[in-house]
């Protein structure tokens, strides 16, 4: 004869609660995700853009900015399978898969190689003394909505806090001012300078055959390495190249590097 075992319900429960519990423990709600970010050299990469995507899917789970010492945490992550992409300015994008069914340290750190942006240089001996000797400033800003850009003293003047406060003292020497309008970024330009945009490189280095309006321009979505052409407040021909920092760490973030030429 079989011998049966009758079970009472609360040992079912407990035995339920038990197994319910011990898949929880293997998979947890939120794991840590952290890493840094070098260059070829070994050297720390500060500032750079770490964002973490589902595969397949364009939307960000979570993002952060390495620290002074190329570090980054993502914290608080849901638990599973990633792409994650490292960026910033001059180096070249790099991606790669974490299964993140616990928290991650990883192994190695992320180098980053130097990318070949664009070249302004001219070809030849004698233009590159004629571009030198014309320089009046060059260099790059950090800037987003609401900022004024001054490309003559090669400055971006932004409001502290909200960006929806008034602009800061020292905007009324402006020649752009960066504005939202719905989904859309615009240049418009300030007291007096003037836009033409769509040259390229190397063509358009000298924004020598632009047509200047002081129309407003949009910005966002132009293609990359899109020169953007300015007459400024002074009289002086600039160039301006945008890159928003994709992925986007900060709503808006905007890199531009610029070149003015003496008059």
């Amino acid at each position: 004869m079989h011998k049966v075992t009758l079970y009472r319900l609360p040992a079912l429960r407990s035995l339920a609660i038990g197994l319910s519990a011990c898949a929880m423990a293997a998979q947890p709600d939120a794991v840590r995700i952290s890493g840094d970010v070098q260059d070829a050299s070994g050297a720390a990469i500060p500032n750079a853009c770490v964002t973490l995507k589902v595969p397949g899917s364009t939307s960000v789970v979570s993002a952060i900015r390495t620290n002074e010492k190329g570090e980054f945490v993502l914290a608080a992550v849901p638990a599973g399978n990633y792409d994650l992409s490292v960026w910033e300015e001059g180096f070249v994008r790099r991606s790669l898969t974490v299964n993140a069914g616990a928290d991650v340290v990883l192994a190695a750190p992320v180098r980053l190689q130097v990318a070949q942006g664009p070249s302004i240089a001219p070809r030849s001996i004698e233009e590159e003394m004629a571009y030198r000797a014309g320089r009046h400033r060059e260099g790059t800003l950090e800037a987003h909505e609401s900022c004024t850009l001054d490309v003559d003293a090669g400055q971006a003047i932004c409001p502290a806090g909200d960006s929806a406060a008034q602009p800061p003292p020292g905007t009324e020497a402006s020649d752009l001012v960066i504005k939202r309008e719905g989904q859309a970024l615009y240049f418009v330009p300030q007291h007096g300078a003037t836009l033409g945009m769509g040259e390229t490189l190397p063509d358009g280095r000298f924004c020598s055959s632009a047509n200047y309006a002081r129309d407003r321009s949009r910005i966002d979505g132009l293609p990359e390495q899109t020169a953007v052409c300015v007459q400024t407040k002074e009289g002086r021909k600039s160039v301006l190249w945008i890159w928003f920092k994709e992925p986007v760490c900060i709503p808006g973030d905007i890199r531009i590097s610029f070149v003015t030429w003496s008059r």
